[in-house]
């Protein structure tokens, strides 16, 4: 669809947000309503229909814009009132700080996993998932076998359900996930996150989700022996280390964002740290590109608690692509 500038009636693309004519902003009557209602709601004490309306006038700025930094950050503290209330950590884990929080948390995602049946469910709903799910099983399953193809596509599918779970969370429309035979599987944004750290988060969920897979197939594996099962935990959690590299639109390379340089020097030693433990060479890989990551970047303020759940998966994962089982 075509649309013109109302300033100087230069005709453009459905998709543009500034007219390279005049410089002015395309959706500026729509940003006005949006602020208006948005301010309406937070004075009313709706929270989340704010940071609805919020995002979407967000969606609607260049990025680099200061207007779009200044809603990124209203959108930032609005989240942080939609805070949910968390269980207490023992003081045996509180005494290790960021790194003992991120255990007690990780006790309960296969609980979490369970608790997501509905979400879950919600990303089997679309025609197209299925579809493109049932010929990436049929690729898989004539390469490795049925039953390992049809459990890496599972595996694949929870580590995109991670994303979506994570962008409900932060009050983004999400789609069920779509896969690419052969490659793998995205999830398609319709709004982009307000900040670096917003994104880091959506980044990282697929992941976490993907390693809690990983961990149930390796404790399957553990108790019965089968060796499929323990190939699965292995190639899985091979697949999400490799989204951790920090390139690009890849897991890692939005996980690495809002860091600092220090805070990125850690990564690297963690990468180092996990090499000498495990041996997977795909860790060489990570820390070469972490390399490149230590050139200035920015003006990152940096954020602990991302950076704590990025070092526990890369030693996770890491563990668990070391696995003594032979890939089927």
């Amino acid at each position: 669809m075509t649309t013109f500038c109302i300033g100087c009636t230069t005709e453009l693309p459905s998709s543009a947000l500034v007219c390279p004519n005049c410089r002015k902003l395309v959706h500026t009557e729509r940003l006005k309503t949006l602020a208006q209602e948005a301010e309406g709601a937070e004075k009313d004490g709706d929270v989340e229909t704010a940071i609805t309306l919020w995002r979407e006038a967000h969606s609607l700025l260049p990025p680099e814009t200061s207007q779009a930094q200044t809603i990124g950050q209203k959108i930032a503290g609005l989240s942080k009132k939609l805070g949910k209330p968390t269980s207490p950590v023992p003081k045996s884990l509180a005494a290790l700080g960021a790194f003992g929080l991120l255990l007690w948390k990780f006790k309960f995602l296969l609980v979490g996993l369970l608790s997501k049946g509905k979400l879950l469910i919600f990303g089997l709903s679309k025609v197209g998932t299925l579809k493109s799910m049932a010929l990436f099983v049929a690729i898989a399953g004539s390469e490795w076998g049925w039953a390992f193809g049809l459990g890496l596509v599972v595996s694949i599918y929870i580590h995109e359900m991670g994303h979506v779970a994570s962008l409900v969370r932060h009050g983004i429309p999400a789609e069920p996930p779509m896969f690419v035979p052969g490659l793998g599987a995205f999830v398609r944004l319709k709004q982009r996150p307000a900040n670096k750290t917003e994104d880091a988060a959506i980044g990282l969920a697929g992941p976490v989700w993907g390693l809690a897979a990983a961990v149930v197939c390796a404790l399957v594996w553990y108790a019965t022996g089968s060796s499929i099962w323990g190939s699965l935990a292995k190639f899985g959690a091979l697949i999400n280390l490799f989204n951790l590299l920090p390139f690009w639109q890849l897991d890692g390379g939005r996980g690495v964002k809002p860091l600092t340089r220090g805070q990125r020097v850690v990564l690297l030693g963690v990468c180092g740290l996990a090499y000498l433990l495990t041996q997977v060479s795909l860790l060489l890989l990570i820390g070469l590109l972490m390399i490149f990551q230590l050139l200035p970047q920015g003006d990152e303020k940096g954020h602990p608690a991302t950076l704590g759940l990025y070092a526990f998966l890369l030693l996770s994962l890491s563990v668990l692509s070391a696995l003594p089982v032979a890939l089927s």
